[in-house]
């Protein structure tokens, strides 16, 4: 998969309605399936994460770093009478591809084994971000309890 182009597609989300969280829900089961005797349900908000982290940082995860084909947009100024090249995608050095992500199963737990530690980098930063939003969000509400529970005794 191109993340530059899939990150391209997000950037007209007002039009395609496709932005990266929609795009890793249609791709993440396919590009990172959860083993069947895994709980689907807690690893597969997890891929969406990874997959929507891959398409919104593409950019700091692989390029220039993994080969492969890389999107490249090709504009012309209106009128400029020249056409457009008929392939969008360069292909980048050609290397080993030890550095591709790989979704692999290990004692009955999902890792990601992966020879460019920013992508697990990111990825980790990503779950903690979204565990500590969810942690900030039961604390304000118990917050908020409290705060409705001490005006309606104080009330009365």
């Amino acid at each position: 998969m191109s993340w530059s182009v899939a990150f391209s597609v997000a950037e007209h989300a007002d039009e395609n309605m496709m932005d990266a969280y929609n795009l890793a829900i249609c791709f993440g089961p396919s590009l990172l399936p959860v083993p069947s005797e895994l709980n689907q349900v807690q690893y597969q908000a997890n891929v969406i994460d990874l997959v929507k982290t891959f398409i919104t940082h593409h950019a700091v995860i692989f390029d220039p770093m993994v080969p492969g084909p890389v999107y490249v947009k090709h504009t012309l100024p209106s009128g400029s009478g020249r056409e457009l090249p008929t392939d969008p995608v360069r292909v980048a050095t050609s290397q080993s591809s030890s550095h591709s992500p790989v979704l692999g199963q290990k004692d009955g737990t999902l890792q990601l084994t992966c020879v460019n530690r920013m992508a697990s980098e990111v990825a980790e930063t990503a779950l903690r971000r979204r565990q500590a939003s969810n942690s900030q969000k039961k604390a304000e509400q118990r917050d908020s309890n409290a705060s409705s529970h001490t005006k309606s005794s104080s009330v009365g």
